[in-house]
């Protein structure tokens, strides 16, 4: 199939992150995620790869959160790892941190914390400090996805302003790597914090993108373990493992601020769109 690249703006007059109605805005996300989860389930590659929407926007206990718990299953059928991404919505008119983590299936109890969305031990990555504006200013989305078999994303990126003073613009990927596994990866501003499933039981964390040139101030991304950490690993097979590229060939990063939020570039061959502030490009086909 195409890549798919949508744009959803929550308007100031009924802008409400508490909103579990179908017309909400999570509801609107969550519907979007839901559907790819199902179509790259159905891929016959996908039998031991299967994803799980765990929790989501309607398993808040109280107000506190709003987001998802996914399970992404590693190729045996057994092993399994999870990412979590929780956005803080209690406060009008206040910037509020979006919560981050990656951990091994087993690490994580379905136990009530966090608002209804579980307790996370032994954690890979993870960060508490993702850009997030809860306000009655308009807030903006783009998400882009595609289920093709082996290259299988989906991407969400945000906008949110606080009046003419402040943005707040961060991005999520989940993806099929080079390898044909999953891994996660979001970003604070300008860092990475994500996970690549190792085979059989193990996560290696990801913690920095390396562009490579490949086309103009357009590089493809490649996520890797930092080299403080891989200075204290001695085997090449982990080394090689700690590296990933997204499989499906239209994702693209661009270099600091080059294509912003709903930036657009065109050749005249194709179109380029940006999902954030810093780095996430998707080719539109």
């Amino acid at each position: 199939m195409p890549v798919s690249i949508e744009h959803f703006t929550a308007p100031s007059a009924n802008y409400n992150w508490l909103d579990q109605s179908p017309g909400g805005i999570f509801s609107l996300l969550a519907a979007k995620f839901s559907g790819w989860v199902a179509d790259c389930n159905a891929n016959p590659g996908n039998a031991n790869k299967q994803i799980a929407i765990l929790k989501d926007h309607l398993s808040a206990a109280d107000d506190t959160y709003r987001g998802w718990v996914v399970q992404a299953g590693n190729g045996d059928g057994v092993n399994s790892f999870i990412w979590a991404f929780l956005q803080e919505t209690e406060l009008i008119n206040d910037a509020r941190a979006g919560n981050y983590y990656v951990v091994n299936a087993p690490d994580w109890a379905d136990d009530g914390g966090n608002g209804g969305y579980g307790t996370f031990s032994n954690i890979v990555a993870i960060s508490t400090s993702i850009g997030w504006y809860t306000s009655a200013s308009n807030s903006d989305f783009i998400i882009a996805y595609s289920s093709d078999p082996t290259q299988e994303f989906f991407a969400l990126g945000w906008y949110h302003r606080n009046g003419a003073i402040s943005t707040y613009s961060d991005w999520w990927l989940f993806s099929k790597d080079q390898d044909d596994r999953w891994f996660w990866v979001g970003t604070d501003a300008t860092t990475p914090f994500g996970g690549r499933q190792r085979s059989p039981y193990s996560l290696i964390r990801l913690d920095t993108i390396d562009p490579s040139p490949e086309a103009s101030f357009l590089v493809r991304p490649r996520f890797r373990t930092s080299s403080s950490i891989l200075s204290g690993i001695t085997n090449s097979g982990d080394k090689i493992d700690a590296v990933c590229y997204p499989a499906h060939p239209q994702i693209w990063c661009a270099d600091d601020t080059e294509l912003s939020f709903g930036g657009l570039l065109t050749n005249g061959v194709s179109s380029y769109y940006g999902l954030a502030y810093y780095y996430l490009v998707v080719e539109a086909d």
